[in-house]
């Protein structure tokens, strides 16, 4: 199976829940969300969202986060193995083909 990793830094954690229907289950992937948190700004973060992510697979990084977002990105992304990579805003939800 192929595996597809979304990134996602996250400085508001209230469309997290959106994101996450959105991306799971998505069929023929492996999917593993990275979740990229800013403790500068984050200071309270809802522990049975974390929960629920974390059971469905998803890493949490805690950092003081740059200003560019690649740099953090990339950070992760040196970390990874096989698969896809897909850079994925917290403002934003994926759609599901239609046809």
């Amino acid at each position: 199976m192929v595996n597809l990793h979304f990134l996602t830094r996250c400085v508001k954690v209230n469309n997290l829940k959106d994101i996450k229907l959105s991306i799971y289950p998505t069929i023929n992937f492996n999917v593993v969300w990275h979740i990229l948190f800013d403790s500068k700004i984050l200071k309270d973060i809802d522990v049975e969202l974390l929960n629920e992510l974390q059971s469905l697979g998803a890493k949490f990084y805690f950092k003081n986060l740059t200003a560019s977002p690649y740099e953090n990105f990339n950070e992760v992304i040196e970390t990874l193995g096989d698969g896809f990579v897909c850079l994925l805003n917290e403002d934003n939800i994926l759609y599901p083909l239609v046809s």
